[in-house]
């Protein structure tokens, strides 16, 4: 169902004795996290090309009424030694919302979860679950830390849900970055931002140019 070149490819199933293989295609350039603490952080151009990449598969997700549930940067792998496509991996904790079929959740990554989900008011597998946590994501390539941190799950979790969002001041980034950060880890998942806000944000479309200029004003 998720034909796109963003998302891993699933060629083949069969199963083999009391085992299930699957055939896949083939990502050598490492995950995403790796790539990130290597560099100790991301450029802004390049957190934003790679946050375009996601955009793009999440959508596609989404348009099938699928939510993955558990984005993190470790299940995201680059296509080539290149690093300049990635793929979306790891589908195992994925789940339907649709018309008709709307699973629950309560499953996924910490530090990645959304608040509504760690509080038990919302564990519908919804669009607005994948979003928090694509705005996790962008949070940790760009200030090279979780948004939301702890010495434990419990102390992760309380922060989750009640700490206010800051961003580091140590880290240039323009207005516009911080705007859909904040935009997309807002906790009620209600005034969270939808793909359609975030594909028509001004920080998808500024030039890459002009975001060196305003990153040149903010150092």
């Amino acid at each position: 169902m998720l034909n796109h070149k963003n998302i891993i490819k699933l060629y083949q199933g069969f199963v083999i004795k009391s085992e299930l293989l699957l055939i896949m295609e083939y990502a050598d350039g490492g995950e995403l996290m790796e790539y990130v603490e290597e560099k100790k952080g991301l450029s802004e151009l390049e957190c934003r090309s790679l946050f375009k990449q996601l955009v793009s598969a999440i959508e596609v997700c989404h348009s099938q009424g699928i939510i993955h549930r558990d984005l993190k940067l470790e299940n995201v792998l680059f296509e080539s030694k290149a690093r300049s496509r990635i793929k979306i991996v790891d589908f195992g904790i994925a789940g339907r919302c649709t018309p008709s079929i709307t699973d629950k959740t309560d499953a996924g990554t910490l530090r990645f979860m959304a608040p509504e989900v760690l509080k038990g008011s919302d564990t519908k597998a919804s669009p607005a679950i994948d979003i928090w946590a694509l705005g996790c994501m962008v949070y940790c390539m760009l200030f090279y830390k979780y948004p939301f941190n702890g010495e434990n799950g419990k102390e992760v979790k309380d922060k989750i849900v009640n700490q206010e969002l800051s961003l580091p001041k140590d880290t240039a980034h323009s207005e516009e970055c911080a705007n859909m950060i904040r935009g997309m880890l807002t906790k009620d998942p209600g005034k969270r931002y939808d793909l359609i806000t975030i594909k028509q944000h001004k920080w998808m479309l500024l030039s890459d140019s002009a975001i060196e200029l305003k990153l040149e004003v903010a150092q």
